[in-house]
Protein backbone atom coordinates (compact mmCIF):
# COMPACT_ATOMS: atom_id res chain seq x y z
CA UNK A 1 0.00 0.00 0.00
CA UNK A 2 1.45 3.32 -0.99
CA UNK A 3 1.16 6.27 1.35
CA UNK A 4 0.30 9.50 -0.41
CA UNK A 5 2.43 12.47 0.63
CA UNK A 6 0.65 15.49 1.93
CA UNK A 7 0.87 18.54 -0.31
CA UNK A 8 2.56 21.33 1.62
CA UNK A 9 2.96 24.82 0.25
CA UNK A 10 6.22 26.73 0.62
CA UNK A 11 4.68 29.07 3.18
CA UNK A 12 3.39 26.21 5.32
CA UNK A 13 6.74 24.44 5.03
CA UNK A 14 8.54 27.54 6.29
CA UNK A 15 6.05 27.81 9.14
CA UNK A 16 6.70 24.21 10.13
CA UNK A 17 10.46 24.78 10.05
CA UNK A 18 10.12 27.89 12.22
CA UNK A 19 8.00 26.08 14.78
CA UNK A 20 10.36 23.08 14.73
CA UNK A 21 13.39 25.32 15.28
CA UNK A 22 11.69 27.07 18.18
CA UNK A 23 10.69 23.77 19.79
CA UNK A 24 14.24 22.49 19.34
CA UNK A 25 15.40 25.25 21.68
CA UNK A 26 12.40 25.50 24.00
CA UNK A 27 11.89 21.82 24.80
CA UNK A 28 15.36 21.19 26.30
CA UNK A 29 15.06 24.40 28.36
CA UNK A 30 11.65 23.36 29.65
CA UNK A 31 12.98 19.91 30.49
CA UNK A 32 15.90 21.29 32.48
CA UNK A 33 13.80 23.94 34.27
CA UNK A 34 11.14 21.34 35.06
CA UNK A 35 13.67 19.25 36.97
CA UNK A 36 16.04 21.87 38.40
CA UNK A 37 13.29 24.26 39.52
CA UNK A 38 11.44 21.88 41.89
CA UNK A 39 14.79 20.51 43.13
CA UNK A 40 16.05 23.99 44.12
CA UNK A 41 12.73 24.73 45.80
CA UNK A 42 13.07 21.61 47.93
CA UNK A 43 10.46 19.48 46.14
CA UNK A 44 12.79 16.57 45.44
CA UNK A 45 10.04 14.01 44.79
CA UNK A 46 8.44 16.37 42.26
CA UNK A 47 11.82 16.79 40.54
CA UNK A 48 12.11 13.01 40.18
CA UNK A 49 8.62 12.77 38.70
CA UNK A 50 9.46 15.63 36.29
CA UNK A 51 12.17 13.46 34.70
CA UNK A 52 9.37 11.53 32.96
CA UNK A 53 8.76 14.63 30.83
CA UNK A 54 12.29 16.03 30.94
CA UNK A 55 14.00 13.07 29.27
CA UNK A 56 11.74 13.15 26.17
CA UNK A 57 12.14 16.93 26.03
CA UNK A 58 15.91 16.51 25.86
CA UNK A 59 15.93 13.58 23.43
CA UNK A 60 13.25 14.78 21.00
CA UNK A 61 15.27 17.67 19.49
CA UNK A 62 18.32 15.42 19.03
CA UNK A 63 16.14 12.82 17.34
CA UNK A 64 14.59 15.49 15.13
CA UNK A 65 17.98 16.82 14.03
CA UNK A 66 19.19 13.29 13.26
CA UNK A 67 16.11 12.54 11.17
CA UNK A 68 16.35 15.88 9.34
CA UNK A 69 19.95 15.10 8.42
CA UNK A 70 19.34 11.52 7.31
CA UNK A 71 16.25 12.48 5.30
CA UNK A 72 18.48 14.70 3.13
CA UNK A 73 20.95 11.86 2.56
CA UNK A 74 20.07 8.93 0.34
CA UNK A 75 20.72 5.82 2.42
CA UNK A 76 21.60 2.68 0.50
CA UNK A 77 19.43 -0.28 1.40
CA UNK A 78 21.38 -2.98 3.27
CA UNK A 79 19.46 -6.24 2.97
CA UNK A 80 21.83 -8.00 5.37
CA UNK A 81 21.24 -5.43 8.12
CA UNK A 82 17.48 -5.48 7.52
CA UNK A 83 17.39 -9.27 7.83
CA UNK A 84 19.60 -9.27 10.91
CA UNK A 85 17.50 -6.69 12.77
CA UNK A 86 14.23 -8.40 11.83
CA UNK A 87 15.54 -11.82 12.89
CA UNK A 88 16.78 -10.32 16.16
CA UNK A 89 13.32 -8.90 16.83
CA UNK A 90 11.50 -12.21 16.31
CA UNK A 91 14.09 -14.15 18.34
CA UNK A 92 13.67 -11.69 21.22
CA UNK A 93 9.89 -11.93 20.84
CA UNK A 94 10.13 -15.72 21.18
CA UNK A 95 12.26 -15.32 24.31
CA UNK A 96 9.69 -12.95 25.85
CA UNK A 97 6.85 -15.41 25.16
CA UNK A 98 8.82 -18.22 26.81
CA UNK A 99 9.45 -16.01 29.84
CA UNK A 100 5.73 -15.25 30.07
CA UNK A 101 4.83 -18.93 29.85
CA UNK A 102 7.40 -20.24 32.32
CA UNK A 103 7.08 -17.67 35.12
CA UNK A 104 4.10 -17.04 37.38
CA UNK A 105 4.94 -13.32 37.47
CA UNK A 106 6.70 -11.47 34.67
CA UNK A 107 10.41 -11.41 35.60
CA UNK A 108 12.80 -8.51 35.10
CA UNK A 109 14.29 -10.39 32.15
CA UNK A 110 10.94 -10.01 30.36
CA UNK A 111 11.20 -6.23 30.61
CA UNK A 112 14.75 -6.47 29.28
CA UNK A 113 13.40 -8.42 26.30
CA UNK A 114 10.75 -5.75 25.69
CA UNK A 115 13.41 -3.03 25.83
CA UNK A 116 15.54 -5.03 23.37
CA UNK A 117 12.61 -5.40 20.95
CA UNK A 118 11.87 -1.67 21.11
CA UNK A 119 15.56 -0.89 20.53
CA UNK A 120 15.71 -3.20 17.51
CA UNK A 121 12.64 -1.51 16.06
CA UNK A 122 14.16 1.92 16.62
CA UNK A 123 17.35 0.79 14.86
CA UNK A 124 15.28 -0.39 11.92
CA UNK A 125 13.58 2.98 11.76
CA UNK A 126 16.75 5.04 12.07
CA UNK A 127 19.40 3.02 10.23
CA UNK A 128 17.44 1.26 7.50
CA UNK A 129 16.26 3.21 4.49
CA UNK A 130 12.52 3.66 5.15
CA UNK A 131 11.29 2.71 1.70
CA UNK A 132 7.67 1.75 1.20
CA UNK A 133 8.47 -1.96 1.11
CA UNK A 134 10.05 -1.71 4.58
CA UNK A 135 7.41 0.44 6.24
CA UNK A 136 4.68 -2.16 6.62
CA UNK A 137 6.93 -4.96 7.94
CA UNK A 138 8.15 -2.54 10.63
CA UNK A 139 4.57 -1.57 11.48
CA UNK A 140 3.70 -5.26 11.71
CA UNK A 141 6.49 -5.79 14.24
CA UNK A 142 5.28 -2.79 16.27
CA UNK A 143 1.76 -4.30 16.30
CA UNK A 144 3.19 -7.62 17.56
CA UNK A 145 5.02 -5.78 20.33
CA UNK A 146 1.76 -4.09 21.30
CA UNK A 147 0.00 -7.47 21.49
CA UNK A 148 2.84 -8.84 23.59
CA UNK A 149 2.56 -5.98 26.08
CA UNK A 150 -1.24 -6.16 26.36
CA UNK A 151 -1.87 -9.90 26.22
CA UNK A 152 1.20 -10.53 28.37
CA UNK A 153 -0.91 -9.13 31.22
CA UNK A 154 -4.56 -9.76 30.38
CA UNK A 155 -4.18 -13.35 29.15
CA UNK A 156 -1.52 -14.33 31.67
CA UNK A 157 -3.22 -13.41 34.92
CA UNK A 158 -6.74 -14.36 35.97
CA UNK A 159 -7.89 -10.74 35.78
CA UNK A 160 -6.17 -7.49 34.95
CA UNK A 161 -7.28 -5.05 37.64
CA UNK A 162 -6.63 -1.52 36.42
CA UNK A 163 -9.63 -0.60 38.47
CA UNK A 164 -12.65 -2.73 39.37
CA UNK A 165 -14.67 -1.90 36.23
CA UNK A 166 -13.83 -5.13 34.41
CA UNK A 167 -15.68 -7.22 37.02
CA UNK A 168 -18.91 -5.34 36.39
CA UNK A 169 -18.60 -5.53 32.61
CA UNK A 170 -17.97 -9.29 32.66
CA UNK A 171 -21.01 -9.64 34.93
CA UNK A 172 -23.12 -7.74 32.38
CA UNK A 173 -21.95 -10.09 29.62
CA UNK A 174 -22.93 -13.08 31.76
CA UNK A 175 -26.39 -11.60 32.36
CA UNK A 176 -26.94 -11.28 28.61
CA UNK A 177 -25.88 -14.90 28.11
CA UNK A 178 -28.07 -16.19 30.95
CA UNK A 179 -31.18 -14.28 29.84
CA UNK A 180 -30.59 -14.50 26.07
CA UNK A 181 -31.46 -10.80 25.95
CA UNK A 182 -30.39 -7.43 27.29
CA UNK A 183 -32.46 -7.13 30.46
CA UNK A 184 -32.96 -4.36 33.00
CA UNK A 185 -30.38 -6.13 35.18
CA UNK A 186 -27.80 -3.94 33.44
CA UNK A 187 -27.96 -1.23 36.05
CA UNK A 188 -27.05 2.37 35.40
CA UNK A 189 -26.59 3.90 31.98
CA UNK A 190 -25.25 0.61 30.55
CA UNK A 191 -28.87 -0.58 30.44
CA UNK A 192 -29.32 1.63 27.38
CA UNK A 193 -25.76 1.33 26.04
CA UNK A 194 -24.94 -2.39 25.99
CA UNK A 195 -23.05 -2.74 22.70
CA UNK A 196 -19.68 -3.68 24.24
CA UNK A 197 -21.36 -6.35 26.36
CA UNK A 198 -23.36 -7.64 23.39
CA UNK A 199 -20.07 -7.97 21.49
CA UNK A 200 -18.57 -9.96 24.37
CA UNK A 201 -21.62 -12.24 24.49
CA UNK A 202 -21.52 -12.79 20.72
CA UNK A 203 -17.85 -13.75 20.88
CA UNK A 204 -18.61 -16.24 23.63
CA UNK A 205 -21.44 -17.79 21.59
CA UNK A 206 -19.37 -17.96 18.40
CA UNK A 207 -16.69 -19.91 20.29
CA UNK A 208 -19.30 -22.45 21.30
CA UNK A 209 -19.03 -21.43 24.93
CA UNK A 210 -15.41 -22.56 25.29
CA UNK A 211 -13.95 -19.05 25.59
CA UNK A 212 -14.90 -17.22 28.79
CA UNK A 213 -16.53 -13.78 28.52
CA UNK A 214 -13.58 -12.03 30.12
CA UNK A 215 -11.18 -13.67 27.62
CA UNK A 216 -13.35 -12.50 24.72
CA UNK A 217 -13.16 -8.92 26.01
CA UNK A 218 -9.40 -9.12 26.61
CA UNK A 219 -8.67 -10.63 23.18
CA UNK A 220 -10.90 -8.09 21.41
CA UNK A 221 -9.29 -5.14 23.17
CA UNK A 222 -5.79 -6.45 22.39
CA UNK A 223 -6.53 -6.83 18.68
CA UNK A 224 -7.99 -3.33 18.51
CA UNK A 225 -4.96 -1.78 20.17
CA UNK A 226 -2.56 -3.66 17.90
CA UNK A 227 -3.93 -1.41 15.14
CA UNK A 228 -3.38 1.80 17.12
CA UNK A 229 0.33 2.21 16.16
CA UNK A 230 -0.64 1.85 12.50
CA UNK A 231 -3.25 4.58 12.88
CA UNK A 232 -0.75 6.83 14.67
CA UNK A 233 1.75 6.25 11.84
CA UNK A 234 -0.82 7.25 9.21
CA UNK A 235 -1.74 10.41 11.13
CA UNK A 236 1.91 11.39 11.60
CA UNK A 237 2.67 10.62 7.95
CA UNK A 238 0.06 13.19 6.92
CA UNK A 239 1.45 15.80 9.29
CA UNK A 240 5.19 15.35 8.75
CA UNK A 241 7.05 14.79 5.51
CA UNK A 242 9.20 12.08 7.08
CA UNK A 243 8.46 8.34 7.18
CA UNK A 244 11.01 7.95 9.98
CA UNK A 245 9.20 10.42 12.22
CA UNK A 246 5.87 8.71 11.46
CA UNK A 247 7.28 5.26 12.25
CA UNK A 248 8.84 6.57 15.46
CA UNK A 249 5.46 8.03 16.45
CA UNK A 250 3.87 4.60 15.97
CA UNK A 251 6.58 2.92 18.05
CA UNK A 252 6.40 5.46 20.88
CA UNK A 253 2.60 5.22 21.00
CA UNK A 254 2.99 1.46 21.46
CA UNK A 255 5.26 2.11 24.47
CA UNK A 256 2.95 4.73 25.99
CA UNK A 257 1.69 3.69 29.43
CA UNK A 258 -1.70 5.24 28.64
CA UNK A 259 -2.10 3.20 25.45
CA UNK A 260 -1.02 0.00 27.21
CA UNK A 261 -3.40 0.64 30.11
CA UNK A 262 -6.38 1.31 27.84
CA UNK A 263 -5.59 -1.82 25.82
CA UNK A 264 -5.50 -3.92 29.00
CA UNK A 265 -8.55 -2.26 30.55
CA UNK A 266 -11.02 -3.86 28.08
CA UNK A 267 -14.05 -1.67 28.83
CA UNK A 268 -16.26 0.40 26.47
CA UNK A 269 -14.06 3.45 26.95
CA UNK A 270 -11.12 1.45 25.56
CA UNK A 271 -12.89 1.22 22.21
CA UNK A 272 -13.47 4.98 22.23
CA UNK A 273 -9.75 5.67 22.65
CA UNK A 274 -8.97 3.26 19.80
CA UNK A 275 -11.44 4.94 17.43
CA UNK A 276 -10.17 8.41 18.36
CA UNK A 277 -6.94 7.71 16.46
CA UNK A 278 -8.92 7.11 13.28
CA UNK A 279 -11.00 10.22 13.89
CA UNK A 280 -7.71 12.13 13.82
CA UNK A 281 -6.74 10.33 10.60
CA UNK A 282 -10.00 11.36 8.93
CA UNK A 283 -9.56 14.90 10.27
CA UNK A 284 -6.11 15.42 8.72
CA UNK A 285 -7.32 14.29 5.29
CA UNK A 286 -8.63 16.91 2.89
CA UNK A 287 -11.43 15.37 0.84
CA UNK A 288 -15.18 14.75 1.08
CA UNK A 289 -14.75 11.04 1.79
CA UNK A 290 -12.73 11.86 4.88
CA UNK A 291 -15.48 14.15 6.15
CA UNK A 292 -17.86 11.19 5.96
CA UNK A 293 -15.33 8.94 7.74
CA UNK A 294 -14.84 11.61 10.42
CA UNK A 295 -18.58 11.63 11.12
CA UNK A 296 -18.74 7.81 11.04
CA UNK A 297 -15.90 7.31 13.51
CA UNK A 298 -17.18 10.11 15.76
CA UNK A 299 -20.52 8.31 15.95
CA UNK A 300 -18.78 4.99 16.58
CA UNK A 301 -16.85 6.48 19.52
CA UNK A 302 -20.12 7.51 21.14
CA UNK A 303 -21.85 4.21 20.41
CA UNK A 304 -20.28 1.95 23.07
CA UNK A 305 -21.36 4.23 25.93
CA UNK A 306 -23.99 6.42 24.27
CA UNK A 307 -25.91 4.25 21.82
CA UNK A 308 -29.18 5.50 20.47
CA UNK A 309 -32.51 4.28 21.81
CA UNK A 310 -33.19 2.47 18.54
CA UNK A 311 -30.00 0.44 18.78
CA UNK A 312 -30.68 -0.33 22.40
CA UNK A 313 -34.25 -1.48 21.64
CA UNK A 314 -33.01 -3.73 18.85
CA UNK A 315 -30.38 -5.24 21.14
CA UNK A 316 -33.05 -6.06 23.76
CA UNK A 317 -34.90 -8.46 21.44
CA UNK A 318 -34.59 -11.99 22.85
CA UNK A 319 -32.25 -14.32 21.01
CA UNK A 320 -32.87 -18.03 21.52
CA UNK A 321 -29.85 -20.14 20.61
CA UNK A 322 -30.31 -23.76 19.55
CA UNK A 323 -28.33 -24.92 22.56
CA UNK A 324 -27.37 -22.97 25.64
CA UNK A 325 -23.56 -23.03 25.85
CA UNK A 326 -21.87 -23.39 29.17
CA UNK A 327 -20.51 -20.19 30.73
CA UNK A 328 -17.02 -20.67 32.15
Amino acid sequence: MRIRNHDVTLTNALDFRTVASGLGVALPLLGVVGVVGPFLLGYHSLAIIATYAAVPCLLAPAFGRYVSHTERVEVASDTHVETLLTAGFFCTMAVSVVLLATNEVRPYSYYAAVAAMASLLLLQILRVSPKTRRIWPILGQIALLQLNLVWGVTLKYNYFIGRTDIFGHVHYVRLILENNAVQSDLVGFYESFPLWHVLGAMGHLVSGGYVSPRTVLFVTSGVLYAVVPVGVYLVARRLFDSPRVALAAGLFSCLSSTVMHNGMYSIPRSVGAFLFVFVLLAWVQDDSRSVFLFALFAAAIAAPEAATTALSTAAKRPVTPRTRPRIP
